[in-house]
């Protein structure tokens, strides 16, 4: 199994949570965020970038959270 992270960054490039890190076997899998950050607080409404990390490769997409 490859080594995989999920992050959530804001727009200022700022890591504002890790989802997901470490290794996960091969298959669907599903990871919800609740709009919090590493420390537990909510986060404004607003557009944040997702990094999916796998293997080497990365893709970053853009989201937007309303409350």
């Amino acid at each position: 199994a490859a080594e995989h992270r999920l992050a959530i960054y804001n727009l200022k490039g700022q890591l504002v949570k890790t989802l997901a890190q470490g290794r996960l076997e091969k298959g669907k899998h599903s990871i919800a965020w609740d709009g919090t950050d590493a420390r537990g607080n909510t986060v404004s409404s607003g557009v944040y970038r997702y990094v999916l990390s796998s293997g080497g490769e990365s893709v970053s997409k853009r989201m937007v959270l309303i409350k």
